[in-house]
């Protein structure tokens, strides 16, 4: 006889799990630009950034779930396109941080994560209701 599994995940399982990547992701993205900023005044330091979450998601296959015949088929996802890098202008020292463009990316980061954990908490309540513990 073969094993037995556990019962599948619910059909929202795949959106949670996009969320938590996205908060891992914003995550370690305040990280990066945390040093960033922690290193302006270091010569010769460049600014690092992930790839946009975008990038990183295009390259993973996600699939949409029919789940009831009546629905319409999902489209493909659009092919990634590839933004132009700004240039790094460098201060005399070699330090290329821009600590506007920094507390800019900073406060989009904070805009996503704060995005993903109110989604992230909105379908917890909602699991929570339909099974009763609300």
């Amino acid at each position: 006889m073969p094993p037995t599994t556990a019962n599948p995940a619910p059909a929202a399982a795949p959106l949670m799990q996009l969320l938590r990547d996205r908060m891992a992701w914003t995550d370690l993205r305040q990280t990066l630009l945390a040093t960033n900023i922690a290193n302006a005044d270091t010569p010769g330091f460049a600014p690092r950034d992930l790839a946009a979450f975008g990038t990183a998601l295009s390259r993973r296959q996600v699939l949409l779930a029919r789940t009831e015949p009546t629905h319409l088929a999902g489209a493909p996802p659009p092919p990634p396109g590839s933004a132009p890098e700004p240039g790094q202008l460098r201060a005399p020292d070699g330090n290329a941080v821009n600590l506007e463009t920094e507390m800019a990316h900073l406060a989009d980061n904070q805009t996503a994560h704060r995005v993903a954990t109110q989604l992230y908490a909105k379908y917890m309540t909602m699991f929570r209701t339909t099974i009763g513990k609300a």
